[in-house]
C-alpha cells in the first residue's frame, strides 16, 4: 500500500498510462472533441507537402474561439466542454465536404489543414465557420455584459510548392491569427496568401 504525504497529489496510473499514449501519438484522438492529436496532422502535413504535386493548392486556418476561459470561468468546465463539442460539431459539419484534417489543437483552438481547396473557396469557408459559431448563440457574462462566443480566424492559402515545410504554414497562420485579433477578435478573419 501506498502511503500519501501531506502535499503529495496521487495521480491513477490509467491517467499517466493514457496520457503517455495521447502525447507519443498512440492515441490518435482528442478524446473530448474526437479529432485527431497534433502529432497526426504534422505527420500528415509533411507528407501532403512532400507531395510530387507543386500545383496542390493547400490552406491551414487556425481557429480561436474568443474569450473562452471568461465562457467557462460563467458557466463551469461541464458547460464548458459542451460549447467545445458545439464548435466542434459545426467547424465537422462545414468542412466536411473538404478535403484535409480538423484537429483539436489546445483549448480554445481548433486546427484546419486543407489540400485542393482555392483561394476564395478558403476565404468562404473562413466567413462561413465565423458566422456559423456566432449562430450558436452560446452567451456568456463577463463584467457587467452578456457576449456570445465568437471566434478569430488566421489562415495562409497557397501552392504546395510556395511552402518550405509546415512550421512556416503554422508561422504564417499565427501571424494572420495575432492579426485577427489585435483588430478586435470577434468576427475577424485574416488570410495570407502566398
Amino acid at each position: 500500500m501506498n502511503k500519501q504525504t501531506e502535499g503529495e497529489i496521487t495521480i491513477p496510473k490509467k491517467m499517466v498510462d493514457d496520457l503517455s499514449k495521447y502525447e507519443s501519438g498512440e492515441v490518435v484522438n482528442d478524446q473530448l472533441p474526437q479529432l485527431p492529436n497534433p502529432k497526426h496532422l504534422t505527420e500528415y502535413m509533411k507528407e501532403v507537402l512532400g507531395d510530387g504535386r507543386k500545383d496542390m493548392q493547400v490552406a491551414l486556418c487556425i481557429i480561436d474561439l474568443d474569450h473562452f476561459k471568461s465562457y467557462n470561468d460563467f458557466h463551469g468546465c461541464i458547460e464548458g466542454n459542451r460549447c467545445l463539442q458545439q464548435v466542434t460539431n459545426c467547424i465537422k459539419t462545414i468542412s466536411s465536404d473538404r478535403q484535409g484534417l480538423l484537429l483539436h489543437a489546445d483549448g480554445d483552438e481548433f486546427i484546419c489543414f486543407l489540400t485542393d481547396i482555392s483561394a476564395a473557396d478558403f476565404v468562404q469557408l473562413g466567413e462561413t465557420l465565423r458566422n456559423a459559431i456566432e449562430q450558436l448563440s452560446l452567451l456568456f457574462c463577463w463584467e457587467q455584459h452578456s457576449f456570445q462566443v465568437t471566434i478569430s480566424v488566421g489562415g495562409v492559402h497557397g501552392l504546395r510548392s510556395s511552402f518550405k515545410d509546415e512550421a512556416e504554414m503554422f508561422s504564417i497562420a499565427y501571424e494572420e491569427l495575432y492579426k485577427a485579433k489585435s483588430n478586435g477578435r470577434r468576427n475577424n478573419v485574416k488570410i495570407k496568401f502566398k
